[in-house]
């Protein structure tokens, strides 16, 4: 089972960040036309993702719409908050179930629909909601820190270039363009499309700290990934019977690509949370 992908960062100085900064001088901000926001009474199973017309969110916590709302950048390519650096905020917003169900004004769905500005719209409109019912304020603080550095390793990248971008059934699209497609059984993943800084974010969420693309490659790649490598360990036998660990080292996987894990020190960038109210449901 794959944990769920949310997110990757980039000293010492804080910078503000506010609904403005994801707008154009001059520029109205965007927002949903309509969005209803509510804690959820179902229990039921969890999902998250954009719609042909809006935004729609069944039982997560409010952690995941703010995480979206503060993505940052790396490389150029829009990227995620890994959970544990973010700072503050009530313990609410990372344990009680919320849905949201938002719409983007007709007159806004040509550009919607484009994958190319989704993105962004998504992040603008999520910042302008939660600043409006949960009364959302945060900065960003970039920090020096241990981190993974991703180079090549001595004897060179073993990853084919990557080929037309085709849909892959399953497949998580990710920012910058590429796919992931989860593992299953003793499928390993398979990356679609990727560059170094995709990898670099997707293995932060697993290497135990930060990691960041130092490979200097500027291309993107197809390959496969062994996905043992980031499945959880196997539960105790109830017998107390010792327990063999089949998964691989994620330094070993990393191996297989020509690659490997430096650890070194870089900045990294946290999401502060200032203040947070539950969200008013209107």
């Amino acid at each position: 089972m794959i944990r769920t992908i949310t997110a990757v960062g980039l000293l010492a100085s804080a910078v503000g960040v506010g609904c403005g900064q994801h707008t154009a001088p001059g520029k109205a901000a965007l927002t949903f036309e309509v969005a209803s926001v509510r804690r959820d009474a179902a229990g039921g199973s969890k999902s998250a993702a954009a719609t042909e017309n809006g935004y729609r969110m069944t039982n997560m916590p409010m952690l995941l719409p703010i995480l979206k709302a503060y993505i940052p950048t790396a490389g150029g390519e829009a990227a995620y908050f890994v959970n544990d650096r973010v700072v503050g905020g009530p313990d609410w917003m990372r344990t009680d179930g919320y849905d949201i169900e938002a719409k983007v004004a007709e007159a806004e769905l040509a550009e919607w629909h484009r994958p190319a500005t989704q993105s962004a719209m998504l992040r603008e409109m999520m910042l302008a909601l939660l600043e409006e019912r949960c009364k959302l304020a945060g900065h960003r603080e970039l920090k020096e820190v241990p981190i993974y550095a991703l180079v090549v390793g001595k004897s060179g990248v073993k990853l084919a270039d990557a080929k037309p971008v085709e849909p892959h059934p399953g497949g998580i699209p990710m920012p910058g363009g590429a796919v992931i497609v989860p593992f299953h059984g003793d499928q390993p993943m398979s990356f679609y499309n990727a560059t170094m800084v995709t990898l670099a974010q997707f293995l932060s969420n697993f290497a135990g700290r930060p990691v960041q693309d130092r490979t200097g490659l500027t291309g993107r790649y197809d390959f496969t990934f062994d996905g043992s490598a980031i499945a959880p360990p196997p539960p105790p036998d109830p017998q107390g019977a010792p327990v063999v660990d089949m998964r691989a080292s994620l330094f070993t996987v990393i191996g297989q690509l020509g690659l490997r894990l430096e650890p070194a020190n870089g900045p990294v960038e946290t999401l502060v949370i200032d203040h947070l109210e539950r969200p008013s449901e209107n």
